[in-house]
């Protein structure tokens, strides 16, 4: 089972420093996405490995938040060429808003279900797991309404698929 759960954690890694590049790209770069896309996809991917791992050696920490930011603002950096400043302001608007969710979503379901929300962040259990999937949710909902708003989309074609969002 435990295999599973760090399933769901890898792609919930996935999920945020992805949504963390469509993010940045709303206001870090006046052109579309274009091909940024994939690197950004394969960036996400490969940057979810690495705190995968360090969540393995603990679940959730300081050490650990302050390294995936660094990793996060370092990849947008690379991602997309801009001013370090500015960059850095982005991601941490990000960041505040990625946190507000997760935290938001674990102390509102553990009042629900009736646990201690650090048992919820702490602990790997199907409770943790829907608290992933809500905030997730919330988070591509609140980075594509945004992107919305501001009038911007990223297309993936392929032969036979076609994915805009």
């Amino acid at each position: 089972m435990t295999v599973f759960f760090w399933i769901i954690e890898y792609i919930a890694s996935f999920i945020e420093i992805f949504m963390c590049c469509v993010f940045c790209g709303i206001f870090l770069t006046k052109e579309k996405f274009g091909n940024r896309k994939y690197l950004a996809f394969v960036g996400s991917a490969l940057s979810a490995l690495l705190i995968t791992g360090l969540n393995k050696i603990e679940l959730f920490s300081f050490f650990n938040s302050m390294v995936v930011l660094l990793v996060i603002f370092l990849f947008q950096v690379f991602l997309y060429k801009t001013k370090i400043g500015l960059c850095i302001v982005v991601t941490l608007i990000y960041t505040v808003i990625l946190a507000a969710f997760d935290f938001a979503v674990s102390y509102f379901t553990a009042l629900i279900i009736h646990v201690n929300a650090n048992y919820l962040l702490r602990n790997q259990s199907f409770s943790r797991v829907l608290c992933i999937l809500m905030s997730k949710f919330l988070l591509i909902l609140t980075v594509v309404t945004i992107r919305k708003l501001l009038r911007k989309s990223i297309i993936f074609k392929k032969k036979y698929l076609y994915i805009k969002i």
